[in-house]
């Protein structure tokens, strides 16, 4: 229950500094990149995290074949993974990276 609770707080606290709950305007506002696209079948979206000369820049990726509920779904959780524990990206994430 504890990590709900944190879940919970962040969210609410993000709401608080930023005037919304809208995941499209959270994510214009945290700088993180958003694109819309095909992805394999299975794949309803997907976080990273690109190094740049700038430095580390966040993305998301949403699978465009998703309907407009579906996409703020997963955008809401992969959004989660941005503010929740950034710089952990799964191993098999960067393997699909690589290709």
């Amino acid at each position: 229950m504890e990590v709900a609770i944190h879940i919970h707080k962040t969210v609410k606290d993000l709401v608080e500094k930023y005037g919304t709950h809208n995941p499209y305007e959270l994510v214009k506002k945290l700088d993180i990149c958003l694109c819309i696209g095909e992805l394999p079948e299975k794949v309803r979206g997907i976080y990273t995290e690109i190094e740049t000369f700038l430095g580390t820049k966040k993305a998301i990726g949403l699978n465009q074949k998703l309907s407009e509920s579906n996409r703020k779904i997963v955008l809401c959780h992969e959004l989660g993974h941005a503010v929740l524990h950034p710089g952990k990206i799964p191993p098999f994430i960067m393997v699909l990276m690589v290709f």
